[in-house]
């Protein structure tokens, strides 16, 4: 059986943090973001785990250095780009004949049985974009069939290509309708990395 590509994305910059390094390095009770996300995401099964960084975050790559036999780290030059300019990068090194499934490095709250869930709605509609929603907003980790792959790297002018992407194919969706609140929690800021303290006792983590 052929597998989708993980995509991480974890080179937005942490303007918002006044921090001498990634907001990804942050601790969540007894692990770091990005470990959060790793440990999640490495439980099922991908071709390939691609994470792109901030060309000059050292600290982040040395994190990943201990996770280098599970992952390919890929150094972003120009991360102010946006996340298009990131997903290019991961997408032009990509193989899968499948698909990918794109995920963000500071959402660290997925659940584990959202994930399968997404993966399950994939291999049953094996040409369908699919994202979650949660209470009607559009959410992450978001799974593009590779017939899309060149598409995206083409769209130069977008700071959220896959975003777009759902605005051209509408018809191409496949919309799966979650309970976890999860998909929808990025951490942008101090009051939101508050909010995923705060919340991280409720969600059903599975680690």
């Amino acid at each position: 059986m052929n597998f989708l590509e993980l995509i991480i994305l974890a080179a937005g910059e942490s303007e918002r943090f006044p921090l001498p390094y990634s907001k990804l390095l942050l601790p969540l009770k007894d692990k770091l973001i990005i470990e959060w996300v790793l440990e999640k995401y490495t439980k099922f099964t991908f071709s390939s785990i691609k994470v792109v960084i901030p060309q000059n975050s050292l600290m982040l790559e040395s994190f990943l250095g201990r996770w280098q036999q599970v992952v390919n780290i890929i150094k972003n030059p120009f991360p102010k780009l946006g996340m298009i300019n990131s997903l290019r990068l991961a997408l032009k090194e990509a193989t899968s004949k499948v698909g990918f499934l794109i995920a963000l490095g500071d959402m660290p709250l997925v659940e584990e049985e959202t994930i399968k869930l997404l993966l399950l709605t994939f291999y049953n509609n094996i040409d369908k974009i699919i994202h979650p929603v949660y209470k009607g907003k559009q959410g992450h980790p978001v799974i593009i069939p590779a017939k899309y792959k060149q598409t995206l790297i083409e769209l130069e002018n977008y700071v959220w290509g896959a975003k777009k992407l759902l605005e051209m194919y509408p018809r191409e969706i496949v919309k799966v309708d979650v309970s976890d609140s999860g998909v929808v929690l990025d951490i942008d800021n101090f009051k939101d990395y508050a909010n995923i303290i705060n919340k991280l006792d409720s969600f059903n983590l599975n680690t």
